[in-house]
């Protein structure tokens, strides 16, 4: 384990529920583990359990999963450490994409698009299998306040593409559970980050999005397949393919025929 500014020490914790930390570790020591067999065995059994059903059971054996605080390390509890000047920031902030809030996407389509944006450092598939766990670099930070702004940031960025980050990440402390993906990816040699932008900017209005320069558009989801126009028809085939694509989860094949329909 070696930590130097590109990969700064984060914390290690033995549960969820451990007010302390149990040692300190580094993102490519975590993502190593991640890929390695050292957590497949209780991931294993977390997958299983919810694939049969027992949301409430996933639930309470997720508390007892090994976790790191992925923003920083404190000195002491976590508990108010920022507030009392006990947390080191590490210029890290943890980007949880849950399958609930991102209804459509893929785990693989998800992590691909982390891939090409040059501030996210790391990214695996998430304890459930069904989420993706990105790493972004911001700014080293001294406050919550700091930290949300950069958080902002990043959402704002995400959500350009239809993502949306779990907003619970905006907390310094947050703890981000450990999971086994053997294809986890981290490029650490990547040092651009997200800088602060204002709170007033972490909602964008809907309709909105715009998409990067030479990139596909991507809107925002309706609740109904836009009508096709009387003329036109290009702009109205890429809004409903979307719409396909996003809000029915229909594939390539069914999206040709429901537009052809």
């Amino acid at each position: 384990m070696t930590m130097t500014p590109e990969s700064p020490a984060i914390d290690f914790y033995a549960s969820a529920t451990s007010p302390k930390a149990s040692a300190t570790t580094t993102l490519e020591d975590l993502i190593d583990a991640i890929k390695s067999d050292e957590f497949a065995a209780k991931i294993g059994k977390l997958r299983s359990t919810l694939a049969a059903g027992d949301d409430d059971g996933y639930a309470v054996a997720k508390k007892d999963l090994q976790a790191v605080s992925i923003s920083g390390t404190c000195d002491g509890k976590r508990a108010a450490a920022v507030e009392e000047g006990r947390f080191t920031h590490s210029g890290f902030l943890q980007l949880d994409f849950d399958a609930a809030d991102n209804i459509g996407w893929e785990v693989e389509e998800i992590v691909h698009i982390l891939q090409g944006e040059s501030r996210i450092v790391a990214a695996f598939v998430s304890p459930s299998g069904e989420g993706v766990k990105g790493i972004a670099r911001i700014d080293v930070c001294k406050t919550k306040e700091e930290h949300a702004a950069c958080f902002a940031a990043a959402r704002n960025h995400f959500l350009k593409f239809n993502l949306e980050i779990d907003r619970a990440t905006k907390d310094p402390v947050r703890l981000m559970f450990v999971s086994h993906d053997p294809l986890a990816w981290i490029d650490l040699t990547r040092t651009a980050a997200f800088h602060p932008e204002s709170p007033t900017s972490q909602d964008l209005p809907s309709g909105s999005l715009q998409a990067p320069k030479g990139s596909m558009i991507i809107r925002a989801p309706r609740s109904s397949c836009p009508p096709p126009p009387h003329e036109g028809i290009h702009t109205w085939l890429m809004e409903a393919a979307w719409w396909c694509r996003i809000n029915s989860g229909l594939d390539e094949h069914e999206t040709a025929e429901f537009l052809q329909a």
